[in-house]
């Protein structure tokens, strides 16, 4: 049999009954007093086979997890942790698009979302040409069409903090509640137009 030092930090008396181990033995409880921030080393005995397959195993997931990080979506990983309840990134960033209104005043707006109306492309002369247009949704419940090229030229992003998490019950769509850096406004966007 193998034996596996770990370090245990206690503070107070411990007591109890036999147990049983992972590999079908049995354990006779220890008892210790040991003032806090000392520690103690616990010697805890399995076999060399049980030790050698949990070796693999952690060697194996260890490679799984690299593979899936280099390979996952940022916005699936995200869903999924959503749905799961794991950790979520607390600092997002939205997009927002500055709308010339009216008497030459700019207006910011938060892009809430946006859709492909168009998307064609074909060789003319040997160059290639393409009519790309996406339908832009703002948070003030407009709309604007706009091409893909300018969308991506012109569009900012802007610095959140998430503060809340919004599940529609329906769908199972997530929308994130969210706090702009800059101006301080809240904001609600799906999980889908956060990046």
């Amino acid at each position: 049999m193998e034996e596996i030092k770990t370090n245990k930090e206690s503070s107070v008396t411990a007591t109890g009954t036999p147990t049983e181990v992972l590999d079908g033995t049995t354990e006779e409880p220890s008892t210790s007093t040991v003032d806090t921030g000392i520690q103690e080393e616990e010697k805890v005995s399995v076999t060399r086979k049980f030790l050698e397959d949990i070796q693999r195993t952690l060697e194996a997931q260890q490679a799984d997890i690299g593979f899936l990080k280099s390979v996952a979506d940022k916005k699936s990983v995200a869903l999924y942790h959503q749905r799961n309840k794991g950790r979520i990134p607390t600092e997002m960033k939205i997009r927002t698009m500055d709308i010339l209104e009216g008497d030459d005043k700019v207006t910011n707006k938060v892009i809430v979302g946006w859709r492909t109306l168009e998307n064609e492309a074909w060789l003319d002369d040997r160059k290639e040409k393409a009519i790309q247009t996406v339908l832009l949704m703002y948070q003030d419940r407009t709309t604007q069409k706009m091409s893909l090229v300018d969308f991506n030229r012109r569009f900012k992003h802007v610095n959140c903090t998430k503060v809340g998490t919004i599940t529609d019950e329906k769908t199972g769509m997530l929308a994130y509640k969210l706090i702009r850096k800059d101006t301080g406004e809240e904001v609600t966007i799906g999980a889908t137009f956060v990046n």
